[in-house]
């Protein structure tokens, strides 16, 4: 077990599960003594969270993951120890949302127009209200119906299958991440933007999973450290040890901030545990 994890997401996040203060409850539990809450595009969560550290001895640094584009690349900027008051990122929260919820449907109309499975949109819709809906959401509510049951497109994330390992987040990947048959574009602010505004806020900009956002090409990761990058995510759930210590050798040789983290989310990625990611190595870490 570390005793850090600097990236988890709450229910204040769109895919997240638990509530800040069950997160910091959590952690407590598993003998964690520094987390970091970084929701999606929100810092609503932050303050619930830092209270419920302060009681239960726990650090909680306040942190943001914010959406954003780089060249053509989507990818995840990281900002800690920010100052979370005030309405500076409402825009940024209201701006996602507003387009994630017009494009809940779309994404769907999509996926039912390229595949055979079936799902009852107008009754998804109404029975998860006014939310974000997730590829994540959408494959579940498809796991639930027997019409679906023996669909090609769906059976290699049922039990026993070849992507059944994380099936919620692996489908999402496989259909609506950017250039699959169901992604629907989103205007994310831009990562020069994004860095302004986690900068302008007191805070560390620190590349997430560059490994991942960076179509499995971390040495993209130089472009964003020149264009204003202070910190690399070297530890992550989905990198490699042969990312993480090529990550690792760029922030010495930049003289960068060195991060680590689970991208925890709850049942959207069971296989992603809190507290756990393969780390050879905590010396340096921290922000």
């Amino acid at each position: 077990m570390n005793p850090i994890d600097l990236h988890i997401h709450t229910k204040f996040s769109s895919d997240g599960e638990f509530t800040p203060e069950e997160i910091v409850s959590m952690a407590s539990g598993i003998g964690l003594k520094t987390i970091a809450v970084t929701d999606h595009n929100s810092v609503g969560g932050i303050a619930e969270a830092v209270n419920a550290g302060q009681r239960l001895g726990i650090n909680v640094i306040p942190a943001i993951e914010i959406d954003c584009r780089f060249k053509e690349i989507d990818l995840h900027l990281l900002g800690y120890r920010i100052d979370y008051s005030g309405s500076r990122f409402d825009e940024l929260e209201g701006n996602v949302f507003r387009q994630e919820s017009t494009a809940n449907r779309e994404r769907i109309e999509k996926l039912l127009r390229n595949t055979d499975l079936k799902l009852d949109i107008d009754s998804f819709l109404a029975k998860s209200g006014n939310r974000i809906i997730t590829g994540e959401m959408i494959a579940e509510e498809l796991m639930t119906l027997p019409e679906n049951s023996r669909s090609e497109y769906l059976i290699p994330y049922l039990p026993g299958g070849q992507r059944s390992d994380s099936p919620f987040v692996n489908f999402y990947w496989d259909y609506f991440s950017q250039g699959k048959i169901a992604h629907v574009p989103i205007d994310f602010i831009s990562y020069h933007e994004a860095v302004r505004l986690v900068k302008n806020a007191g805070g560390i900009p620190v590349i997430a999973h560059a490994g991942v956002n960076l179509r499995h090409c971390p040495e993209r990761a130089t472009d964003l450290i020149d264009a204003g990058a202070e910190g690399l995510e070297i530890y992550n759930t989905y990198h490699t040890l042969e990312q993480s210590l090529y990550l690792r050798h760029l922030a010495e040789e930049r003289r960068l901030v060195m991060t680590c983290g689970s991208d925890f989310h709850g049942k959207t990625k069971p296989n992603v545990k809190l507290g756990v990611f393969p780390m050879e190595s905590a010396e340096g870490l921290g922000i």
